[in-house]
């Protein structure tokens, strides 16, 4: 959603200039207790199949599948030649354990019948992780939309591996007894504007 959260912020301003704002980010299983507390009205993320949805509605977004990539410098790698088995002896930039991506990237690593790579940093820092990976000949693992993105601005160079996992589906998470407020109604028809081809119940309705 990384990639995406700038043009929502766009949209929404310029739907109404006056809404007050207040974006934060987190792991699901940080922001979801705030969300039940009302500390926050929606939560934009990745989900997984453990997550309680008695009390929280969810809105499909998107899927995103897992891409391999490089830095846009990176000098061992080469695309057209390079299979998933001849990149583990090199480093990779892995999200940290527990979260929703590390546990799609080793269902990856599980279909592909690899082992993990040997040699991994964990961290969910996307801007040092691009950074990193564009100073040394490193390996990542991120979601097809953030790595299109800095793709398309030189920093990274997506491998043509087919890693047979989705990073999982993107959804809006709201509290089903509240009632929706002004400007979550305003974001939710924003966000449908931005992903008309959703599937799922038509909840951007409520």
């Amino acid at each position: 959603m990384a990639r995406h959260r700038p043009q929502l912020l766009d949209l929404l301003l310029e739907k109404d200039p006056a809404l007050e704002l207040s974006m934060q980010e987190g792991l699901l299983h940080e922001l979801l207790p705030r969300l039940s507390s009302h500390d926050l009205d929606c939560v934009i993320g990745r989900t997984n199949s453990r997550m309680d949805k008695n009390e929280i509605d969810s809105i499909f977004l998107y899927e995103d599948p897992i891409a391999v990539a490089v830095g846009g410098g990176n000098r061992l790698v080469r695309g057209d030649e390079t299979g998933i088995e001849d990149l583990l002896a090199l480093p990779w930039i892995l999200p940290i354990q527990g979260s929703v991506l590390r546990e799609r990237i080793d269902e990856m690593f599980y279909r592909l019948m690899v082992p993990a790579p040997g040699r991994c940093i964990e961290s969910n820092a996307v801007l040092a992780n691009i950074i990193l990976v564009n100073r040394h000949d490193w390996v990542i693992a991120l979601p097809t939309v953030t790595a299109r993105f800095f793709e398309e601005l030189g920093h990274l160079r997506i491998l043509p591996i087919d890693t047979r996992s989705q990073i999982g589906n993107v959804e809006v998470l709201i509290r089903k007894s509240d009632v929706i407020s002004s400007p979550l109604r305003l974001a939710l028809r924003t966000l449908q504007e931005m992903f008309p081809h959703r599937q799922g119940r038509n909840a951007f309705d409520t």
